[in-house]
């Protein structure tokens, strides 16, 4: 494990993107309450849940909480599966759902089916479906009445491979529906901005990619975008004033980038990132979270929370 977690402290930071014309915003940084990596960061808006993972002990079955406004930190009572590598979505209501991902053990190979809703407002959480293929590394976005999961990685006997599929699960009706599969066959992120579903960087079993598309869930179609000027895996991505912000990569863990939907352009930012990959990212208000990630296969789990204002 890391040695160095007692040298993290409290501090202000002034963060910015390097285009960026506005004055600098300080914002205070603070730490999880369990180093993580592989987990998911997910908003409801107004609080931040950092869910499940793995740490040195292995694959973690907890959800923590901050409110932002505050600085509070709790755990949120209830228990998940454990698992990391997963795919997670806040329904625009009062329920998060939980897919796929490695569910037993620091063996990355096997993967779970069951979906699970944890109820915010009764503090229960239920399996509500299995999922209709199994992939570790999955991207779950919300749009309407359905959790859409994109891409991901499957196991073979001669190595791991990735996967174009997509499908949709009806939150109402709990039912399933296949999707177009995507372009390129990986493990990718996934945002949502202006009714589309965007789909940067990733790996493909054998090598990070640059590929970015974006999906129209009306016609269930895809359209190819400029690239990421550089190939980009193990990375966080979230949407924020008209920008895709995308955190850290496999090999180059400080590198970051933002795409501009209106100008239609890539960028390389630096904004003090804190090196970090397989991190967490949610918006919550006008603060971008960062959390957790690794950067060294073993040994390596970071309690960081970075913060950006942008």
């Amino acid at each position: 494990m890391l040695k160095n977690y007692k040298s993290f402290f409290l501090t202000a930071v002034v963060i910015t993107l390097a285009a960026c014309s506005h004055s600098p915003q300080q914002v205070a940084e603070q730490k999880l309450l369990k180093p993580r990596y592989g987990h998911s960061a997910i908003s409801d808006g107004k609080l931040l849940y950092n869910i499940a993972g793995s740490d040195r002990l292995g694959l973690i079955n907890d959800i923590e909480v901050l409110d932002p406004k505050t600085g509070k930190q709790w755990q949120l009572g209830v228990t998940v599966l454990p698992r990391r590598y997963f795919g997670a979505a806040f329904d625009g209501d009062h329920s998060i759902y939980i897919l796929g991902g490695n569910s037993r053990g620091l063996d990355r190979r096997p993967v779970g089916r069951n979906v699970e809703k944890v109820d915010l407002s009764t503090g229960k959480v239920t399996i509500v479906s299995r999922m209709p293929e199994t992939a570790a590394f999955v991207s779950a976005v919300s749009m309407g009445q359905e959790i859409m999961v994109f891409g991901g990685i499957e196991y073979k006997n001669d190595g791991e491979k990735g996967v174009a599929d997509a499908v949709a699960y009806n939150t109402v009706s709990g039912t399933w529906r296949k999707l177009t599969d995507m372009p390129v066959a990986r493990a990718t992120r996934a945002v949502v901005h202006q009714e589309w579903v965007y789909l940067v960087g990733g790996f493909d079993g054998q090598r990070a990619v640059t590929a970015f598309e974006r999906y129209n869930p009306k016609t269930d179609q895809y359209e190819t975008l400029a690239p990421l000027p550089q190939k980009m895996s193990a990375h966080s991505a979230v949407v924020s004033k008209g920008k895709l912000l995308v955190f850290g990569d496999y090999d180059q863990r400080d590198l970051t980038y933002s795409y501009d939907f209106a100008t239609k352009e890539w960028q390389q930012t630096k904004i003090g990132y804190t090196a970090a990959r397989h991190t967490g990212a949610a918006v919550v208000g006008e603060q971008v979270f960062v959390t957790g990630g690794n950067v060294k296969s073993n040994d390596s789990f970071l309690s960081n929370m970075q913060q950006f204002k942008f």
